[in-house]
């Protein structure tokens, strides 16, 4: 688990270290591959937590979490 800010690239790997391949957002329906998942657009961070995804923009505001399994 870390709670380090991540960029997208270091969130997938982080995420596939732990055998994590599907990735939705959070109280939606849709999974995605977490290999080919374009993220958000440029200016957020992201924070994984367990299973669970939180992206933050540029002045640190949560934008949403996301699932990961």
């Amino acid at each position: 688990m870390s709670s380090r800010p991540l960029t997208l690239e270091e969130l997938k790997m982080e995420a596939q270290k732990l055998s994590y391949l599907v990735i939705r957002r959070d109280r939606e329906a849709a999974w995605y591959p977490l290999k080919t998942w374009s993220g958000h657009s440029s200016g957020v961070t992201y924070y994984l937590i367990g299973n669970k995804v939180l992206v933050k923009n540029g002045l640190g505001d949560r934008v949403c979490w996301y699932v990961l399994a």
